[in-house]
């Protein structure tokens, strides 16, 4: 017992950096406060512990497949070479697997919650993972604004759950800023470099090269 007790813990930190906790963390204290500002004070304990459970869970399960879909990219960034699957400590199947079970828990406790607050969670999973990682990380600096649709996916999904629905005021408050800055941000998206032209011209660190052909 007292093994597998800690083979258990042992797996827990190494899986722990792959949800960035402090991102994580951030996210999830919005997705708490959207729905404090609806219903404060809490008085249904077991409200505000789904919501915080199914967030961090849908959180931290779109974390794991986006640093498993860039794990490329973090192998040649001195920030990022040392992360769990940039430097092989976990493989590509385990990390795969251990966000896509987060992630169905995640969005299958908020849809058994309240529909319109799982769609809603669900969505910020999609614009996370499918939009911003996968299509246009890698093609456009724009990804960072539509990156910037899930990062306010939380609160409007805390919001939402607190009051039983969504108001046109609410979604104007959390994306509005989003649509005034898009204007002064386009000059600058057309200037930036794609990611494919940092990978082309930047040498990899050497101990992340060697990480690297190790997986």
């Amino acid at each position: 017992m007292t093994a597998v007790l800690r083979r258990f813990r042992a797996k827990v930190r190494l899986y722990w950096p792959l949800t960035k906790s402090l991102q994580t963390g951030l996210l999830l204290s919005t997705g708490l406060a959207g729905f404090m500002s609806a219903r404060c004070p809490v008085l249904h304990g077991y409200d505000f512990l789904g919501l915080g459970l199914s967030l961090f869970l849908a959180i931290a399960g779109s974390t794991i497949l986006n640093m498993w879909y860039d794990r490329d990219l973090d192998a040649v960034m001195n920030r990022t070479h040392h992360r769990p699957l940039a430097d092989g400590r976990v493989s590509p199947a385990e990390a795969v697997r251990l966000g896509l079970v987060l992630s169905a828990l995640g969005v299958g406790l908020a849809m058994a919650m309240d529909l319109l607050y799982g769609l809603i969670v669900l969505a910020g999973l999609f614009f996370d993972v499918i939009v911003y990682t996968a299509w246009l990380k890698r093609r456009t600096g724009w990804s960072i604004v539509w990156g910037g649709i899930a990062g306010g996916m939380p609160i409007l999904a805390g919001r939402s759950y607190g009051i039983g629905g969504v108001r046109r005021r609410v979604v104007a408050n959390v994306y509005g800023p989003f649509c005034l800055a898009t204007k002064q941000y386009a000059g600058f998206s057309r200037s930036m470099p794609s990611t494919r032209v940092f990978i082309a011209s930047s040498p990899p660190h050497p101990t992340a090269a060697t990480d690297a052909c190790a997986l």
